[in-house]
C-alpha cells in the first residue's frame, strides 16, 4: 500500500499534471472527495460520523457493483485507508474536505486540503478523477510576488495561504565611489547604473518565466520605494498588467512576515471584488440580482449564479429537497416539485457547495446592508 499523507505547501499545475496523467489499465484508480467541515456538520464529532457514514455506504456501493472481487477487494482497502486519513484530518486549520488519489497496486497516492465545502463523492476507473479539486482551486487568486533592490531578488508563488520562494537573483553591483576625477567618476557611475538596469531585466525576464510556468493571476511588487518604477517599467505587458499592489519593503525580509502580509492584501482584493459584485447587484437587481436567501436559492437550483457574496461567520440551518435539491428556509414541500424536503444545519455552507459545483465565484464579505439581506446575495448570470 503507498504511504499516504496530506501534501503541504503549494499545490502546482505540475502536479495535477502529474495526478491526471495517470492511467490503469485495470481501472483501479480511486477519487475520493469527503466533507469534513466542522462548520457544516456542527462540531467535530458530527463531522466524523457525517465522513464515516460516507465510507460505510461506499462500501456498500462496492458491494452491489459489478466488479470482480479481487478489485473490490483492491478499492475496499484503498477506501479504509482514505477513511483513516479523513477522520484523522477534522478540525485542521483551512481544512472543510480532502481530496484523496490513490491506487494502491502502482504505489501511488496523493491528499489535498480543500478550503471550501466540497460534496461526498468517490470515482472509480482507470483515471483519477480531478474537475471537483479544480473547481476548488479557481476559487482562490494564484498570486505572485515579486521583491527586488538593485542587486538582489526573490520571487515568490501564493495560494490557498501558502507562500512559497521559487528563485532567488543575486548580482555584485559596483558601489559608488568618488573619484578625484570627475569624468572617471561618471563613467563608472554609468556602470553602476547599466548593472542594476541589468539586474532589472534579468528579474523581469525570470518573473515572465514565472508566471509562464505558474499562471499566477494576479501580482504584488515589492522593494526600494525610489527604484520600484524602474522595475516596473521593465515587466512584460502579461506580468505588468496583473499588478495589484506595490510595496516599499526590504528583499529580504523573513518569510512568515511576508505571507501574513500577502494574505492581507489577499483579503483586500477579494474584497474588492466582492465590492465590484455588490455593486453590479443594486445597478442591475431587477435583471441579475439575487439579494436574500430565498432569490439566491432560487437562482442557485436554477443554475444561473455567476457570483455568491455570504457574510463570514454566519450560518444557520434550512431544508434540501430529497427529489430535485433545491434549498428552501422552510419545511416544505418543494415549490419547485412538491417533493419532501430534509434538514441540513448550515444552509449557507449548502448553497457554497452549490455554487463552488456550478463554477460560480463565492465571496466571504463583510457588510452591513449584505447583513441587512441574511448573508446572502448573488449576481446572476441571467
Amino acid at each position: 500500500m503507498a504511504h499516504m499523507r496530506v501534501h503541504s505547501g503549494i499545490i502546482r499545475p505540475s502536479l495535477l499534471e502529474t495526478v491526471r496523467s495517470h492511467h490503469n489499465d485495470r481501472g483501479s484508480a480511486l477519487s475520493v472527495y469527503v466533507d469534513i467541515d466542522m462548520h457544516r456538520w456542527g462540531g467535530a464529532d458530527a463531522a466524523r460520523i457525517a465522513a464515516k457514514t460516507f465510507f460505510s455506504e461506499e462500501r456498500e456501493r462496492l458491494h452491489r457493483a459489478d466488479i470482480g472481487r479481487t478489485d473490490r477487494e483492491i478499492f475496499e482497502e484503498e477506501l479504509q485507508q482514505a477513511a483513516q486519513l479523513a477522520l484523522e484530518q477534522v478540525g485542521e486549520r483551512r481544512t472543510s474536505g480532502l481530496a484523496i488519489f490513490l491506487d494502491s497496486q502502482a504505489r501511488l497516492a496523493w491528499a489535498f486540503r480543500l478550503p471550501w465545502p466540497v460534496r461526498n463523492r468517490a470515482f472509480y476507473g482507470p483515471r483519477f478523477v480531478l474537475w471537483p479539486l479544480q473547481q476548488q482551486l479557481a476559487l482562490s487568486p494564484r498570486l505572485g510576488l515579486i521583491l527586488t533592490d538593485k542587486d538582489d531578488a526573490r520571487l515568490f508563488l501564493y495560494h490557498l495561504g501558502e507562500l512559497e520562494e521559487c528563485l532567488r537573483v543575486e548580482e555584485e553591483i559596483p558601489g559608488k565611489i568618488r573619484f578625484p576625477e570627475p569624468l572617471g567618476e561618471l563613467q563608472y557611475m554609468r556602470k553602476h547604473v547599466e548593472a542594476f538596469r541589468h539586474h532589472f531585466a534579468r528579474v523581469a525576464d525570470e518573473a515572465l518565466a514565472l508566471y509562464e510556468k505558474e499562471h499566477f493571476e494576479k501580482v504584488i511588487l515589492g522593494g526600494l520605494w525610489e527604484t520600484l518604477p524602474q522595475f516596473e517599467a521593465r515587466l512584460h505587458r502579461y506580468v505588468r498588467d496583473r499588478v495589484i499592489a506595490r510595496w516599499d519593503i526590504a528583499v529580504h525580509t523573513p518569510l512568515d512576515q511576508l505571507a501574513e502580509r500577502v494574505r492581507r492584501e489577499e483579503s483586500n482584493y477579494l474584497a474588492s471584488l466582492a465590492a465590484e459584485a455588490w455593486k453590479l447587484i443594486q445597478d442591475r437587481r431587477q435583471q441579475r440580482g439575487a439579494v436574500g436567501p430565498e432569490q439566491t436559492f432560487a437562482a442557485l437550483w436554477r443554475q444561473s449564479v455567476q457570483t455568491v457574496l455570504l457574510e463570514p461567520g454566519v450560518g444557520y440551518g434550512g431544508y434540501r429537497c430529497t427529489r430535485c435539491r433545491r434549498l428552501h428556509l422552510s419545511s416544505g414541500p418543494c415549490i419547485e416539485c412538491g417533493g419532501a424536503m430534509a434538514p441540513v444545519h448550515n444552509i449557507l455552507l449548502e448553497a457554497v457547495q452549490d455554487a463552488v459545483e456550478q463554477g460560480a465565484e463565492v465571496f466571504y464579505w463583510k457588510n452591513s446592508e449584505l447583513n441587512d439581506a441574511d448573508s446572502i446575495a448573488a449576481l446572476r448570470r441571467f
